[in-house]
């Protein structure tokens, strides 16, 4: 959670009368003592002997279509698209 933001959002909030939860800070606090580390800040990325490196590979592309196509179709929608999937499974919702 990025200060800056978390700000932002605050004041909007408290500007707009709207009741506003932090609930990832002490979420992420507690991980980082827990797990002894500290969040790199950027998504998905490593910290090598103090260097954040990027991990976003082809298969994470990939994935992410995957999920998205996946949203897309969820109970029956765009049935029209279905010969794009690799496994269709049919089921009582």
């Amino acid at each position: 959670v990025e200060q800056k933001c978390l700000n932002a959002v605050q004041t909007a909030c408290t500007l707009h009368n709207v009741q506003a939860v932090d609930l990832w800070s002490n979420l992420l606090e507690y991980m980082e003592a827990h797990l002894a580390t500290a969040r790199s800040g950027v998504p998905l990325a490593t910290r090598t002997e103090g260097v954040v490196q990027r991990r976003l590979s082809p298969d994470y592309f990939r994935m992410i279509e995957a999920v998205e196509y996946t949203r897309k179709m969820d109970d029956g929608a765009n049935p029209s698209q279905w010969k794009e999937c690799d496994i269709l499974l049919l089921g009582v919702s």
